[in-house]
């Protein structure tokens, strides 16, 4: 009887201790789960702000794409105005003051 006394205790204290074990794993397991949560909370955080500067940079670079774009069609535009006979005409009345043959010329009195 005391063996058997012995027994139940033993097996008793191993079941207790294996208890003790499991909820002690579970709760380790569990913060280091909460703690993975957490930290890949805060790195999406992260991201989700380095995406709408990325994006708001990327806008500001596609403006700025049309706008030189544009430019560059109002640059073709006045390359073929220069190369034109009536640009020379006008440029040479206003920067050489030259008139053609058969024009007059009045000035202006002060």
């Amino acid at each position: 009887m005391a063996s058997d006394a012995r027994r139940v205790r033993a097996t008793r204290k191993k079941g207790y201790k294996t208890k003790r074990t499991h909820t002690l794993s579970m709760i380790v397991v569990t913060g280091v789960v909460m703690m993975i949560v957490l930290i890949v909370g805060i790195g999406a955080a992260g991201l989700q702000e380095k995406k709408e500067l990325l994006q708001a940079e990327s806008e500001a670079i596609e403006s700025q794409i049309a706008r030189e774009e544009d430019r560059a069609l109002e640059i073709e535009e006045y390359g073929k105005e220069v190369q034109t006979k009536k640009y020379y005409e006008k440029i040479a009345k206003e920067k050489l003051g030259l008139v053609h043959e058969d024009e007059i010329l009045f000035k202006k009195e002060d």
